[in-house]
């Protein structure tokens, strides 16, 4: 029941994020893919000068065992926040340090012209 309870709330809450890009005139199913990849970019940015503690923080969130409602809730918002920046942040640190900072700025790249890319259509 505690984790119908903590996605539950972390599904409203993404969804009032979401929703808030109404005045963007970005509808609802599309705000979700907006918000996404918004903030997989930003955490992609910080990747670039400190990718260990954005890793960490991650770590921190989604794979955390305690069964309370607290920890599903940040485990659904650490997966939509930073999940797709997490899985390829993984790989790219375990390349030597000068082409991890190369290929991530190449990946923070890809996700600001997908944004736009997106931005484009609405």
């Amino acid at each position: 029941m505690k984790k119908v309870i903590g996605y539950g709330m972390a599904f409203i809450v993404l969804t009032l994020m979401a929703a808030m890009l109404y005045g963007a005139d970005i509808p609802l199913p599309s705000g979700y893919v907006w918000l996404i990849l918004i903030l997989n970019t930003i955490f992609a940015f910080f990747s670039i000068f400190a990718p260990r503690p954005v890793l960490y923080l991650y770590e921190m969130n989604a794979f955390e065992e305690k069964d309370s409602i607290r920890t599903y809730f940040f485990k659904l918002i650490a997966l939509t926040f930073s999940g797709l920046n997490y899985y390829a942040q993984d790989i790219i640190y375990r390349v030597p340090f000068v082409v991890s900072r190369l290929i991530s700025i190449v990946f923070f790249l890809f996700l600001l012209w997908q944004m736009f890319l997106l931005t484009m259509i609405f």
